[in-house]
C-alpha cells in the first residue's frame, strides 16, 4: 500500500489515531502536569517507537514533502552549524544536540500526520491536549487564589507563576505563550462547524481556566497571540456563529482592559522592548553569517537589567544560528500560517491556523526557541509547527487527488 499517493482523507484502522494520541498527547500532557523532567521523555520514547511501527505496518507514513518541515530542518541545522563553528563544542555536546534534533524532527513528523486523519479523530487528539492544559491551569489558578507563595512572581505586579508542570520554565511569559496557543485551540474547537457537541462542551470548559491563567500571567504578548488566534478563526464561521465569536473575543478584551487588570497590563510600559531589540540587532550584525551558537551565553545587560534573550523569535533565530536559522524560522512561521490558512479553507477546520497564528504573534514580542527535550517548547512551539506541516501535507495530498480525478 502506498502511503504517499493515497486518497485524502483515506481509510485507516482504529489503531492509527490511538497510536498518535498515545505518542503525542500523553508525553506533552505530562509536560504540563508532571514536575519530573525525565517522565515526558520516557513516555515519548515508550509510545513513539511503537507508534512508528504501527504507522509503518499500516501504510500511514507519507513522504514528508513539506516546506514547514524543511524550515524546521534549516532552523536546527543553522543552530548546529553555528555551535560547531563558534563555540568549540565537544563531540559529546554536538552529539547531544544532534540527538535532540532527531527527537524533535520525529515528533514533528508524527504531528504532521494528525491533519491526515478524519477531522473527528484529529479533534479528539487536540481536545486531549486542551483538557490537559485546562487541568494544569485550573490547579495552578487555584493555588494562586489560595495564596500559595510559590504561585506569585517576585515583582511589584503580583504576576502569576506556574507551580505544577513545565518544570524549570514556569515564568509568567512562558506560561502566557502556552495559554495563548491552547486557548486559541480551545476557542477554535468550540466554534468550528466540524466539532461534535461533546468536543465543543469540553473545549469550552477547559478554555475557562486557561483564559484565567493567561490573564493572571499579565503576559501581553500571550494575550495578543490568543486574540489574534481567535480572530483568525472568524472568516471560516457562519454569519451567526461569527457574530457570537466576535462577541466572545470582545468580552474577553473588555475583561482584560478594565480596572486592575488594565492597570497591571500597562504598568510595565514597553518592558524595554525598544531597548532590547536594537541592542540585539546590533549584536547580530557583528556576526551575521555565523551566529552565536546554541550553547553560547547571549545574556546582555540593558538599561541596568540582565536580559536573557532578544524577546523575538526571528531575532533570536539570527542570534543563535545565523541566516540559516533565520530563514528556517521564517519558513516555519510564515509557511505554517499560509498552509494552515489554505487547509482551513479546504477543510473548514481552522484549529491549526488559530494555534500557529497565536504563537507567531506572541513570538514577535518574546521568546527564543532552543533545542530541548520534551519541555514547554514542545507544547507551545513545536506542536503548532508540526500541525502546520501536516496541514501542508493534507493540502498537497488533496490537490494531488483532485488532479488525478480530473484525468
Amino acid at each position: 500500500m502506498s502511503s504517499g499517493d493515497s486518497d485524502y482523507p483515506r481509510p485507516y484502522p482504529a489503531i492509527i489515531p490511538l497510536e498518535l494520541i498515545l505518542a503525542l498527547a500523553l508525553p506533552v500532557a505530562a509536560v504540563l502536569l508532571v514536575d519530573l523532567d525525565w517522565v515526558p521523555l520516557a513516555i515519548f520514547v515508550m509510545t513513539a517507537v511503537p507508534a512508528g511501527i504501527a504507522l509503518l505496518v499500516n501504510g500511514f507514513l507519507p513522504v514528508p514533502r513539506s516546506t514547514v518541515l524543511l524550515g524546521a530542518v534549516l532552523y536546527a541545522a543553522g543552530g548546529l552549524l553555528s555551535t560547531f563553528v563558534t563555540t568549540g563544542a565537544s563531540f559529546s555536546q554536538l552529539a547531544g544536540l544532534l540527538s535532540l534534533v532527531v527527537l524533535i524532527l520525529y515528533f514533528l513528523f508524527l504531528l504532521s500526520l494528525v491533519p491526515l486523519l478524519k477531522e473527528s479523530d484529529a479533534n479528539l487528539l487536540l481536545l486531549a491536549m486542551v483538557l490537559a492544559c485546562g487541568v494544569a491551569a485550573a490547579i495552578n489558578a487555584l493555588l494562586y487564589f489560595s495564596g500559595d507563595p510559590r504561585s506569585t512572581y517576585p515583582d511589584a505586579h503580583g504576576r502569576f507563576i506556574g507551580v505544577i508542570g513545565t518544570r524549570g520554565t514556569q515564568w509568567p511569559t512562558a506560561v502566557s505563550a502556552t495559554c495563548a496557543v491552547w486557548l486559541a485551540a480551545a476557542f477554535a474547537l468550540v466554534v468550528s462547524t466540524g466539532s461534535s457537541r461533546p468536543v465543543r462542551i469540553l473545549a469550552a470548559v477547559a478554555a475557562v481556566p486557561i483564559g484565567v491563567e493567561l490573564i493572571l500571567t499579565q503576559g501581553r504578548g500571550g494575550l495578543l497571540g490568543a486574540v489574534a488566534g481567535a480572530l483568525s478563526v472568524v472568516p471560516f464561521l457562519g454569519r451567526r456563529v461569527r457574530m457570537l465569536a466576535l462577541a466572545g473575543v470582545a468580552g474577553g478584551l473588555l475583561l482584560c482592559f478594565h480596572g486592575p487588570v488594565f492597570d497591571a497590563l500597562f504598568a510595565r510600559g514597553m518592558s524595554l522592548r525598544t531597548d532590547i531589540w536594537p541592542a540585539y540587532l546590533h549584536w547580530a550584525g557583528e556576526n551575521p553569517l555565523t551566529g552565536q551558537g546554541l550553547l553560547a551565553n547571549i545574556h546582555r545587560t540593558i538599561a541596568g537589567l540582565a536580559i536573557h534573550h532578544p524577546h523575538n523569535l526571528l531575532l533570536s533565530a539570527q542570534i543563535r544560528g545565523g541566516p540559516l536559522s533565520l530563514v528556517g524560522m521564517a519558513i516555519m512561521l510564515g509557511g505554517g500560517i499560509y498552509w494552515s490558512w489554505v487547509h482551513a479553507r479546504r477543510s473548514g477546520s481552522p484549529v491549526i491556523l488559530a494555534m500557529i497564528v497565536a504563537i507567531s504573534v506572541a513570538g514577535i514580542f518574546d521568546y527564543e526557541l532552543l533545542l530541548r527535550r520534551t519541555d514547554w517548547t514542545w507544547v507551545t512551539f513545536w506542536f503548532p509547527i508540526g500541525l502546520a506541516a501536516g496541514a501542508e501535507l493534507a493540502v498537497r495530498r488533496s490537490r494531488a487527488t483532485a488532479a488525478r480525478d480530473q484525468l
